[in-house]
């Protein structure tokens, strides 16, 4: 699958509740309770939004700013979910990926980056959120496409 065909994380902010299921099910599902400062997603309030709850995530972008921005070729792309992916013992935590993300969606915890990977191609966030605020296509949407290419 070519980079530029690979699916990516869709964020509709005009929907958002700020109901922070997202936040809680990532969290719950990385280390088995609800903690948000613990969680690869955010919801934050931004002004001048019709609804100001806005979701914090990667989007997985294709050009990804933040690994380009990596002196340390630290942040890489798994080629079966197009998830973005860190290795941990590479990074310096310069922090130069954060500041690079037009989303800001990296999060430091515990002296570690965070950005998401999508769960392994099936983001919890995405199955929990009911307002389809945040859509990804699941696996077998992916096969689909990786199908459609051959």
């Amino acid at each position: 699958m070519q980079v530029d065909t690979l699916p990516t994380m869709k964020v509709s902010p005009d929907t958002c509740t700020g109901c922070h299921m997202c936040v809680l099910m990532c969290s719950l599902s990385r280390t088995g309770e609800y903690n948000a400062s613990r969680a690869f997603v955010a919801v934050t309030k931004r002004a001048g939004l019709p609804r100001k709850d806005v979701p914090l995530i990667c989007r997985q972008c294709a050009d990804a700013p933040c690994a380009a921005a990596c002196p340390t070729s630290a942040i890489s792309r798994d080629t079966r979910t197009s998830a973005v992916l860190v290795e941990h013992q590479a990074c310096n935590l310069c922090e130069l990926c954060m500041a690079a993300c037009p989303y800001d969606a990296i999060f430091l915890h515990d002296g570690k980056l965070a950005i998401c990977d999508l769960c392994g191609g099936r983001p919890v966030c995405v199955r929990y959120c009911s307002y389809g605020t945040l859509e990804y296509p699941l696996e077998e949407e992916v096969e689909e496409l990786e199908e459609d290419e051959l």
